[in-house]
């Protein structure tokens, strides 16, 4: 499923609460048509870093690192365990949970117990982790949809009587073998536009073009 907010131009009818200044909307098209830049200002004390990380189509934005940093560390059983609801500290209910996931060796002994919980997960049980839950949860780029997610910033659709200068779209797929949860863009343009409105929702957000 994809969605998108549009950025408006003030000045035009049925712009609604999403107006961008036409002052600021001409730097941000003389920069990116003269320079192919996004027109970003300082912001004092962020409480996020927004990364705009470039790929073929445009950009992918992360929270707080860049896609290049954003590598999981392999999981222990005890972070596994804990992830799904077990009490490490309880053998028994560690017990339980090798009978509930069928964790055991190809001789039926269990493959964790308390001794081994330091030791790393087995590696199809990491790669259904990275495949689905890190997609769309715990990566950057998951992390940063979520976050763009609870701020309104902009119109679904492209309001009557206005003129969208950006477009930032959510994707979000959650089919086997195709699991995101992420927001993109193809031009800079969208990019500023993003951060004038998070300026003007009072949430100080530094964005940075990597790649």
């Amino acid at each position: 499923m994809d969605t998108r907010r549009q950025f408006i131009i003030n000045g035009l009818r049925g712009a609604g609460a999403w107006l961008l200044a036409p002052t600021v909307a001409a730097r941000i098209v003389r920069l990116a048509a003269e320079q192919n830049l996004a027109y970003l200002v300082p912001v004092a004390n962020p409480t996020h870093i927004l990364y705009a990380n470039k790929v073929s189509f445009g950009f992918i934005l992360t929270l707080d690192v860049t896609s290049v940093e954003d590598v999981p560390k392999h999981f222990t059983w005890q972070k596994w365990l804990n992830r799904n609801g077990v009490d490490t500290d309880d053998a028994k209910a560690i017990y339980e949970a090798v009978i509930k996931f069928r964790l055991y060796t190809p001789a039926g002994n269990p493959l964790v117990t308390q001794a081994t919980l330091d030791e790393p997960v087995l590696d199809e049980l990491m790669e259904s982790y990275l495949n689905e839950e890190f997609c769309t949860r715990d990566s950057a780029a998951a992390k940063a949809s979520q976050y763009l997610a609870e701020f309104d910033l902009g119109p679904h659709v492209i309001q009557p009587n206005s003129s969208p200068l950006g477009n930032l779209k959510f994707v979000r797929w959650l089919c086997p073998g195709n699991y995101v949860s992420r927001c993109q863009t193809d031009d800079v343009k969208t990019l500023a536009c993003l951060q004038q409105r998070l300026i003007a929702l009072d949430v100080p957000t530094e964005i940075k073009v990597v790649g």
